[in-house]
């Protein structure tokens, strides 16, 4: 090249014709395309907070021929320009990882997604990817060696409870009796049908006495038990059945559309399938009279003797955080970081919006057009015959209809 001549515009690679420009492709491959989204040099590992109504869903977790969150979320990424086409289809790629895998049906309010992407990529241009049922509440960034999963320190839940189920008419022996004094048209009778339904909802509202009660019960849960009584498949002599739950309470009642819900609030470590939905189950038996309260003990539904705990219906349970107090731990430690803590509990008031305004209204309609509650009520609460110990080698004794296995994130 003679003196003065300018340089070469691209770099050549082996098999480059002299005079040959690399197609575009070669040029974001090679960092040299102008669009931000395709420099594979500056991503940067976030965490994106996520919100969902998970009804539509077959789960999170990308599944073959299925429609899940995990899917949908990565394409409007891609589109939003967050992750480069080349990258699209392949998360190991991008250092993907989930905190916790919702299953069928269940709802987040405070999911994480860690990845590396686009810094630039903002949380705007991504929602404007997805469906109205989905949205990425906020993007913060961490360090290198973050892990959602493996750095998320324990999850809480809560599990929206309508006062109707407090109510305990001692008159009542049997589903008979309960359907008598709680009349209701067929569930498969005009849509119409749901207004009686939801004025026999907002005629109850639980009473401090009642709801203390509750709490007491669910305290009982607390500390490290084992919850082989809690779940499925899993003998009582094994060891990953003691879980550890922190706390498990009523919170504040909520109203929904004229509604009482009340909100039962627990965090543990992490939860095994159903154990929550039969935690809340149990409770509710013995605050209905069913088993006694001293069950809830490393004597009984706590021993190795077997129990059929009724498991509470599945559209109540949603995700409502994950917490990473070991990673603020040392993100504290390192000091002079631009890393901020990832802290769920502080979501700007937006995000906190689709809580109340897309989850708490869409658990409402669901129960109204399947009658969850009031169904699982007069089967599984007033339809039981036994509630005594059994032998392991009758199989599992709970009676509550078995549906999807939702809600809780052991993998």
């Amino acid at each position: 090249m003679g003196k003065g001549a300018s340089a070469p515009r691209y770099k050549k690679r082996i098999g480059d014709k002299p005079d040959q420009e690399p197609d575009p492709k070669s040029r974001a491959l090679n960092g040299e395309e102008s669009s931000a989204s395709t420099r594979e040099f500056s991503k940067k590992k976030v965490a994106l907070v996520l919100g969902y109504l998970g009804t539509a869903y077959q789960g999170f977790q990308i599944q073959p021929n299925a429609v899940t969150l995990e899917d949908v979320l990565e394409k409007a990424i891609v589109k939003a320009g967050g992750i480069s086409a080349d990258n699209a289809g392949n998360l190991t790629k991008v250092s993907w990882s989930r905190a916790a895998r919702t299953d069928k049906g269940v709802h987040a309010f405070g999911n994480v997604v860690s990845l590396k992407m686009n810094p630039n990529t903002t949380v705007d241009q991504i929602n404007s990817h997805l469906p109205d049922d989905f949205r990425v509440l906020d993007k913060i960034k961490v360090t290198k060696s973050f892990h959602s999963k493996q750095m998320c320190s324990s999850r809480v839940y809560e599990y929206l409870l309508p006062s109707f189920l407090l109510e305990n008419d001692l008159k009542i022996g049997s589903e008979e009796e309960f359907r008598a004094k709680y009349p209701l048209p067929p569930p498969d009778a005009p849509e119409a049908s749901h207004h009686e339904y939801l004025s026999l909802l907002k005629s109850f509202k639980a009473s401090n006495d009642a709801i203390e009660e509750l709490n007491g019960i669910l305290r009982l849960y607390e500390g490290t038990n084992n919850f082989h009584n809690f779940t499925t498949r899993r003998a009582p002599t094994d060891a990953s059945c003691k879980r550890y739950i922190k706390s498990f309470s009523v919170l504040e009642p909520v109203d929904i559309q004229g509604v009482q819900f009340l909100r039962l609030n627990v965090h543990g470590s992490s939860f095994m399938l159903h154990q929550i939905r039969r935690m809340v189950g149990g409770a509710i038996a013995v605050h209905r009279g069913k088993i006694s309260r001293d069950l809830l003990s490393k004597n009984g539904l706590f021993s190795l003797r077997k129990f059929g705990i009724p498991t509470a219906p599945s559209l109540g349970l949603y995700l409502l955080r994950c917490v990473f107090d070991t990673y603020n731990s040392k993100l504290e430690k390192i000091g002079g970081s631009d890393r901020i803590p990832l802290d769920l509990s502080k979501l700007n008031a937006s995000a906190a919006e689709f809580r109340l305004g897309r989850i708490y209204p869409e658990i409402l309609r669901q129960e109204l057009a399947s009658r969850s509650f009031y169904e699982w009520t007069a089967t599984s609460i007033y339809g039981r015959t036994s509630w005594d110990f059994w032998d392991a080698e009758q199989g599992d004794c709970d009676q509550a209809p078995q549906d999807e296995e939702l809600g809780e994130d052991d993998e």
